[in-house]
């Protein structure tokens, strides 16, 4: 179902003439969860599942398409990693907006307790910047080689920490390539567990399934240490909005219609079509952060 939603998206395009100018961009955002009640998946060959940090459940598949993409790089894979975050500031860089730069001080700016952007522009990397001949020599190093993926997880360049002080690591079973079947229990692979209280090293390029523990190794025992100390000074700036704030919709918003949600209504009357934050949102102003004249009618 999903190839032939793509594909009449993709032959619309082209039958108006805008495949050429099209960059189109199709990706998960997590592996599979293992839970039968919510139709469970395999990610095989890989360990772990969705909502843990096992590579089952942060490596996801992706690819970009369209005419955009220069013709010597159709086809090609990319081995470097990034964030599904680092979209977020890719696709405006196209545009010649740099996400990282702030455009005013006003009272339309951003909540203070949000941190820096910190995703980074992929789009070299997408280009083959970083395949030519000499790439190294130079200084050209690919834009993201860190990837913080929970307080207790850290990817730098070809390795994984996983480290807990306080507990285990669960969701550590893998599932196999016809999994679920009949004899598939609930907690098979969510209820395996595993020690990194002293840390978990894995090497994602000769061992994607995370099955060699190298952190034992005296070879090994300088990057666990940097990689700790680098996971730790990042657990300090984790951001997690866990706010129960208040609806910014004007009172009375759905006199008319009462199951009209304020999410639909910000999108339509507020962001012009798209959602956008419908909490603790400063209607003086539009929903690109400019003052604007606002009517709560």
């Amino acid at each position: 179902l999903l190839d032939d939603i793509i594909g009449s998206l993709v032959n619309k395009l082209k039958n108006h003439g805008m495949w050429e100018n099209t960059l189109m961009v199709v990706t998960s955002d997590n592996g599979g969860p293992v839970h039968l009640e919510e139709s469970a998946a395999t990610n095989y060959p890989l360990r772990g599942c969705k909502y843990s940090d096992w590579e089952g459940g942060v490596r996801a598949v992706a690819f970009v398409s369209g005419g955009y993409i220069p013709e010597h790089r159709r086809g090609k894979v990319v081995e470097n990693s990034i964030h599904i975050a680092d979209w977020y500031a890719t696709l405006p860089a196209l545009a010649g907006i740099d996400v990282h730069e702030k455009e005013s001080e006003s009272k339309c700016d951003d909540d203070e307790r949000v941190p820096p952007v910190d995703a980074v522009n992929v789009w070299p990397l997408i280009v083959g910047d970083f395949e030519e001949e000499g790439h190294e020599e130079s200084g050209k190093i690919p834009p993201r080689n860190e990837i913080p993926l929970s307080p207790h997880a850290l990817i730098v360049g070809d390795y994984k920490l996983i480290w807990n002080e306080n507990q285990n690591i669960t969701m550590a079973g893998w599932t196999y390539p016809d999994y679920p079947n009949s004899k598939t229990g609930d907690g098979d692979i969510y209820n395996q567990s595993i020690n990194c209280s002293t840390g978990c090293l894995f090497n994602l390029v000769s061992d994607p399934g995370e099955h060699n523990d190298l952190a034992q190794l005296e070879a090994q025992s300088s990057r666990v240490r940097s990689m700790k100390a680098r996971l730790y000074e990042l657990r300090q700036g984790f951001f997690e909005n866990d706010d129960q704030g208040q609806d910014s919709c004007p009172h009375g918003y759905n006199d008319n219609d009462k199951d009209l949600k304020c999410a639909c209504w910000m999108a339509v009357n507020y962001y012009g079509g798209f959602f956008g934050p419908f909490q603790e949102v400063n209607l003086d102003c539009d929903g690109y952060g400019q003052q604007k004249s606002f009517s709560r009618s």
